[in-house]
């Protein structure tokens, strides 16, 4: 069995470097007052991981250090760009970062249900100009209730999620219009 890798460097450390020679706070998906507890790409308050820019796997043997790292979710860990080029992170983070926090996974979970229904965000939503406390009540109702967590399912699951609440929601003002 192999044995797990310890990273030394610690998140402190990677947010000083960066926060004096790195990106403009505009290029990432948080402000660094944040950069501790919020990923640097979507933005999302949670807990981050160090994630190489240098691969750190034969044959890149990328280093542990504050310059080979950023703090990202694991989300966006999964998706990060995973190559030599020491340039495609910040790339792909300024590229792709989130103006709002967690807008990137808002996206793509209307993405996923409209695949998942085959219909557009447009005909899901109809009738709702704004997602009512209600919506959410019952949507984390389901999720706690209905769903369970595997590695990297999120979008997938958050989706299906969705799509059952609207359907709780229109079952439940149909019952009050009967």
């Amino acid at each position: 069995m192999k044995k797990k890798r310890t990273v030394l460097t610690t998140a402190e450390q990677i947010v000083a470097y960066w926060e004096e020679a790195g990106p403009s706070e505009l290029d990432m998906g948080c402000d660094w007052a944040d950069a501790l507890d919020h990923c640097w790409r979507c933005g999302v308050k949670r807990s981050l991981q160090r994630c190489h820019i240098i691969p750190h796997q034969d044959p890149h043997n990328g280093p542990d250090v504050p310059e080979n790292l950023v703090l990202v979710c694991s989300w966006c860990h999964k998706e990060a760009p995973c190559c030599d080029d020491p340039n495609a992170m910040w790339e792909w983070i300024k590229r792709t970062r989130s103006d709002v926090a967690g807008s990137i996974w808002a996206a793509r979970v209307i993405e996923e249900m409209e695949r998942q229904t085959g219909k557009t965000r447009d005909v899901l939503f109809q009738g709702i100009d704004y997602l009512p406390t209600e919506f959410w009540n019952l949507y984390q109702d389901i999720r706690a209730k209905r769903t369970g967590l595997h590695p990297g399912d999120f979008v997938t699951t958050a989706a299906w999620a969705c799509i059952e609440t609207l359907r709780g929601l229109a079952a439940r003002r149909q019952s009050i219009t009967s």
